[in-house]
């Protein structure tokens, strides 16, 4: 499989391994589907597959609770396998989501208020059906709704990081 070629998907690939998560199968969606088994989209190509196996294994890593924060994290970490397996010399530039100029939220950042404002800017700029209502569409696709920004106990409790 190719995101073993890459550092962030040898790592997430192992991760997958210990915990049992089962990876392999379409979803006739033609999208990525986790957690367990993961499934990846038969219309996509094997770098774009392997981005978004490391998507899904980042969901059961980070257990964010389907947070922006979480949902962040897993972009991100597709777009990094994919733009390894590109480096290597497979697939292209099409086959990332989001060049990785784009990932400029910093995640350590304890003013938990900003930190969440910078996750939706981000969410309403580049992903816009992660803050779209599940009765509305953009794009002619249905919203995935309204997620919250950050993990409950961050919202009370002091941020302690992960």
């Amino acid at each position: 499989m190719l995101i073993k070629l890459s550092e962030n998907g040898l790592d997430d690939w192992n991760y997958a391994q210990a915990n049992n998560i089962v990876i392999g199968g379409y979803n006739a969606k033609c999208q990525g589907q986790g957690r367990n088994p993961i499934l990846v989209n038969p219309c996509g190509s094997p770098v774009y597959d392997a981005g978004t196996i490391a998507h899904e294994i980042t969901h059961d890593r980070v257990h964010a609770d389907g947070t922006l924060y979480e949902e962040y994290q897993a972009f991100m970490e597709d777009d990094i396998v994919r733009n390894d397996l590109i480096t290597l010399g497979y697939g292209s530039k099409s086959d990332l989501k989001h060049d990785l100029s784009v990932y400029t939220v910093n995640l350590e950042n304890t003013d938990l208020y900003q930190l969440s404002e910078d996750l939706k800017n981000w969410f309403n700029q580049y992903e816009p059906l992660y803050q779209t209502p599940t009765t509305s569409t953009v794009n002619g696709i249905k919203g995935y709704g309204i997620l919250p920004a950050l993990p409950s106990p961050w919202i009370t409790d002091t941020y302690s990081g992960y």
